[in-house]
Formats: structure tokens, C-alpha cells, sequence
């Protein structure tokens, strides 16, 4: 992974889990901050933001497809 890349990564990371503060249960944006993590290769993390989407939305397909993959 290039520094620019890792950098572009991190900075939205942030963005998505400060608004996580103000949305906690929504699918979508959960689902973004797993895959934050996980192109940061932080793979705990993206799983348990993984398994809170399908806390929230139990037949969210791409949360389960993902969380096999890791």
C-alpha cells in the first residue's frame, strides 16, 4: 500500500467514526468503517464492525460475504 493511499485511508477512517458518534445504527456507515479497517489490515477491528452490521441488519449480504473472506 502506497504512503498516499494509507494516509487518504486513515484520514476518512476518522471522518466515518466521528460520524459514527452522531449515527450509531446506521448499516451503511458501519459497514464503511469495517472496510476502513480492513484495507488498513486492522482485521479485528473490521470484523467486529462487520458483525455489528449484521447486528443491526441481519441480512446485510455484504457484511457476511466479507466477514467469511477475513
Amino acid at each position: 500500500m502506497q504512503v498516499r493511499h494509507l494516509k487518504d485511508n486513515l484520514k476518512g477512517l476518522d471522518y466515518l467514526l466521528r460520524a459514527e458518534k452522531i449515527s450509531e445504527e446506521n448499516v451503511d456507515l458501519v459497514y464503511n468503517i469495517g472496510m476502513s479497517y480492513y484495507r488498513l489490515r486492522k482485521f479485528p477491528e473490521a470484523l467486529k464492525y462487520l458483525n455489528k452490521c449484521l447486528e443491526i441488519d441481519p441480512s446485510f449480504h455484504d457484511a457476511k460475504r466479507n466477514i467469511k473472506f477475513i
